[in-house]
């Protein structure tokens, strides 16, 4: 039996996974909105990271979680401000197109980014015939509950009607994967640095590299 043959959800993250780190698309969208926040706090862009940091550390999941609890900010306004983006540091590339419509099984798109960018994102890169709205979990239709928040994957085993141990979860973020594979699911590391931790399956330097592998062992 191969490694992957088992899986018939593939839950995929979005940023600095679907695409290379080094594209600095990441930082980019960063900046964007820490402008953004500060200007809807009325506080210095120096200011923004530890605000940011002491949500996540009062809430839980990612900095989104916190954002919508505190109600400090319109949650509208943010998004339409912090994800107008420059996507031309992202393209299309054919072969992971391809790589990804070969694996068998559902393919989701689990982010705590909100609808919008997921879909600006896919389309840019090529996969929006890969993964169809019904497949993007993004943190507003999970009511702000973001990764790592076991409520969040919670929320998505139950829509796609899957066990954890039927899913792989592919990710950069160890405390994400940390959380996935405390649900029985099967954790691919993409992207990262350093020694592989034992909660993580399998690592990969690169999605291409991942998705040539499970797709002719799936």
């Amino acid at each position: 039996m191969s490694k992957f043959s088992h899986v018939t959800a593939w839950l995929f993250d979005l940023d600095d996974t679907l695409y290379a780190p080094e594209t600095g698309f990441s930082k980019h969208m960063s900046k964007v909105q820490h402008q953004a926040l500060a200007g809807q706090l009325n506080i210095d862009m120096k200011q923004v990271k530890p605000y940011l940091l002491a949500l996540v550390e009062k809430h839980g999941g990612a900095p989104f979680t916190g954002l919508f609890k505190e109600n400090a900010i319109d949650m509208d306004l943010f998004i339409e401000e912090g994800f107008k983006l420059d996507h031309g540091m992202l393209s299309e590339c054919a072969e992971t197109v391809s790589s990804l419509n070969k694996l068998h099984g559902g393919k989701f798109i689990f982010t705590n980014s909100p609808k919008v960018h997921a879909e600006n994102v896919l389309k840019t890169l090529g996969l929006s015939e890969v993964f169809d709205i019904q497949s993007i979990f993004d943190v507003t239709r999970l009511d702000y509950d973001s990764k790592p928040l076991k409520s969040s994957f919670e929320k998505v085993l139950i829509e796609i009607g899957a066990s954890g141990e039927s899913c792989a979860m592919i990710e950069d973020s160890l405390p994400n994967l940390k959380m996935a594979k405390s649900f029985g699911m099967t954790t691919v590391w993409v992207h990262g640095e350093g020694d592989k931790p034992d909660y993580v399956d399998y690592a990969y330097t690169d999605i291409l590299t991942f998705l040539k592998d499970a797709a002719k062992l799936s």
